[in-house]
């Protein structure tokens, strides 16, 4: 068998960095082991053999091709719901179509943008590849998060109202309110989230004190300095008027067709627009009022009472749902079978195990002896294992295991490796791990 060394030409792996540059584009950016199986598949369907195991490259190739394309890099992605990218170039056009004869005569200190800001609990980032430079590197998932809630406004002439917080608590507490910004506002409710009741609280103590002060017809659009907010509201294409600032940066099948031919495939860009665009199971809501966006709602009496509330408790109920962080139980988990063998000799036969198999690996010290586990990614030639290690946390009723934030992979021999363990995943990437008598970290 010949064997060749994985060299690229620099055409070849110049269409690799397009492709990725193209993922990335389009919300799909990929990790390192995406990288790795894509250029396995490549190579695979070209018939060529390295010296790699299984034609797949470890991580000396993966530094060395990151360090040769400056013009990838590596951050942590910003997560944001399918959702929020299904909306398209039309949709923005016929909101900002509505928008302007809704902005007609209407002076900049009258136009008040407002959003409601979440401090949440992070549901989890990981490092992705992506273009050098980008200030947002956005991932499409679904997620949920549990926060404090603060409604921020400002106006298009830069005055920025006070903000209103919202606590997730039955009771404010005096610390709680003191040393904020001069007339903000504060309250609470049972999910931290704003809701009918609340927005109109809201309305009354921050809106309509500073809307009494001018003259002339106002609007509400559902941002720091002075300067910041009038940036802000340019670059959102509301004042001064300009829809183009928002369409030019949706990404749309008309914008890659001239790039196609960079892609290592053209089915690339098709199945990245079918994973964005596909449906979501949405909850079964209230009634809605039928406007077209951008559209001013000037009259809401059609709404019958018992609708609103509703909406309003149902938007409660589902908020708590998410809320709720989910606890251990033993029905959660299955307990595997002790293994049969002694945990204190080591296993050398490289042939037991296998990628994705979970191990426990000693790491020896001049004092001291600790022990990990981890995950086989790639098994090398040379006798060494690609390992990316988990960390140990602690609860009231078991003990569980979970991969840290900073991946934390390691290249092991075999002889480092005591033997294999089951790992069994529950909720919220969350593993327990059976069959180890060792004080594993």
């Amino acid at each position: 068998m010949q064997y060749h060394i994985l060299h690229f030409k620099e055409l070849e792996e110049q269409k690799l960095v397009n492709g990725l540059l193209e993922c990335a584009k389009w919300g799909f950016p990929l990790q390192r082991r995406d990288i790795q199986s894509i250029v396995q598949c490549y190579l695979n369907n070209r018939g060529v053999k390295t010296k790699f195991n299984d034609n797949r490259p470890g991580m000396m190739w993966f530094i060395n091709f990151m360090k040769r394309n400056k013009e990838l890099t590596s951050k942590f992605a910003e997560n944001i719901k399918r959702v929020r990218a299904l909306v398209t170039k039309n949709t923005i056009a016929e909101y900002f179509d509505n928008l302007r004869t809704t902005l007609e005569g209407v002076e900049p200190s009258n136009v008040v943008n407002y959003d409601e800001t979440n401090f949440s609990d992070n549901p989890g980032a990981t490092k992705i590849i992506c273009k050098r430079g980008v200030r947002h590197a956005d991932r499409i998932m679904d997620t949920s998060k549990t926060s404090i809630s603060v409604m921020v406004a400002a106006a298009a002439d830069g005055t920025v109202l006070p903000p209103y917080t919202l606590y997730k608590a039955k009771h404010i507490y005096a610390g709680w309110t003191e040393g904020g910004i001069e007339g903000a506002e504060y309250n609470r409710n049972a999910s931290g989230w704003f809701d009918a009741e609340m927005f109109e609280d809201w309305f009354h103590k921050i809106m309509l004190p500073y809307f009494r002060r001018l003259n002339g017809p106002k609007v509400m659009l559902g941002v720091n300095s002075e300067k910041n907010v009038k940036a802000g509201f340019r670059a959102c294409g509301i004042f001064p008027f300009d829809p183009q600032k928002v369409i030019s940066k949706i990404t749309d099948h008309h914008d890659v067709s001239a790039d196609q031919e960079k892609c290592w495939s053209d089915s690339f860009v098709d199945v990245l627009k079918e994973f964005r665009k596909e449906d979501t199971t949405k909850p079964k809501r209230g009634k809605k009022i039928k406007i077209a966006a951008g559209k001013d709602l000037r009259n809401t009496d059609e709404i019958h009472a018992d609708e609103a509330n509703e909406d309003v408790n149902l938007t409660e109920e589902e908020n708590e749902e998410d809320d709720r962080v989910p606890t251990i139980d033993e029905n959660d988990y299955e307990i595997g079978e002790p293994s049969t063998a002694s945990s204190n000799t080591i296993d050398d036969n490289k042939e037991n195990y296998e990628l994705g198999d979970h191990v426990l690996v000693q790491f020896s010290t001049n004092k001291s002896v600790r022990f990990f586990v981890g995950k086989i990614d790639e098994i090398q030639a040379d006798d060494t294992f690609i390992i990316r290690f988990l960390r140990k946390r602690h609860s009231k009723k078991e003990d569980y295991f979970v991969y840290p934030e900073q991946e934390d992979v390691r290249v092991v021999d075999s002889e480092m490796i005591i033997k294999k363990v089951i790992a069994r995943q529950i909720r919220r990437q969350r593993y327990i791990i059976s069959s180890i008598d060792k004080n594993v970290e």
